[in-house]
């Protein structure tokens, strides 16, 4: 049987019936976890300054293969160091004007399906 995770989504939306916040749980909740890691900003949390990744400071940097390695090193180690059930697969990172694009293939622990994660973290 696979590992339980748990975990509350970041909008807080309550059930309009019974008015609580359900919590996501197995790889749902680790997918949470990773757009959370991915979105924060590191140096923002106060009682955990060092949680978080780098995306944001890429996102004026000039959008060269050297850049995109960079950054694409930068979000495996966040992933490696504050998600420890997760195996990344790969980490694809597409600087665009707009902003950047990341998607993350990636295996949770105790279950046997690959997953995949995709955000844009925009300039603007």
């Amino acid at each position: 049987m696979a590992e339980l995770y748990s975990d509350l989504p970041l909008n807080f939306t309550p059930n309009p019936n019974t008015g609580d916040v359900k919590p996501a749980s197995g790889e749902k909740a680790v997918r949470l976890a990773l757009l959370n890691l991915i979105r924060t900003p590191i140096g923002s949390r106060p009682y955990n300054p060092n949680f978080g990744s780098r995306v944001f400071e890429y996102l004026f940097k000039p959008a060269d293969p050297l850049t995109e390695d960079n950054l694409t090193e930068d979000l495996a180690y966040a992933i490696r160091t504050w998600e420890p059930r997760v195996d990344l697969i790969s980490i694809e990172t597409n600087m665009e004007d707009y902003g950047i694009e990341i998607i993350i293939e990636y295996y949770v622990k105790g279950f046997s399906q690959p997953q995949q994660v995709s955000t844009v973290i925009n300039k603007v």
